[in-house]
């Protein structure tokens, strides 16, 4: 068995295109993955079922705790098409979860769900 050399990454930076936000040259990040999730965040998929309070845990496993989670739900083949609104609870590094209603705003309880999402890191700028 041959020995890996997982090699570092460091992001791009051209001097004449450097905003007030760019980091220094010397920023050195383990993967692309890991830059990636800390600068545009993660983005996945998650289906299950709602409890009887009409809320779902996703697993996000983002390694930061998000600032914003964008969610889009997809229609779920023999469900009811009675959508309402949904709304976050409980966001942590690991994982989120949404709340959905029926349009009278009950809680949907016991339903199919399919969402995808994105999870936002926390963005300032350096001064």
């Amino acid at each position: 068995m041959s020995n890996i050399i997982r090699r570092t990454w460091t992001n791009p930076l051209i001097n004449s295109f450097q905003g007030p936000d760019a980091r220094t040259t010397r920023s050195v990040f383990e993967s692309l993955t890991e830059y990636m999730r800390t600068h545009i965040g993660i983005w996945g998929s998650a289906e299950g079922t709602t409890d009887v309070d009409g809320r779902i845990v996703v697993v996000h496993n983002g390694g930061f705790l998000p600032t914003a989670v964008l969610i889009t739900e997809e229609f779920v083949s023999g469900t009811s098409h009675d959508y309402g609104p949904y709304h976050l609870h409980d966001i942590t590094e690991t994982e989120f979860t949404v709340h959905f209603f029926h349009k009278n705003g009950s809680d949907r309880a016991n339903h199919d769900i399919k969402v995808y999402y994105q999870c936002l890191p926390s963005t300032r700028i350096l001064n």
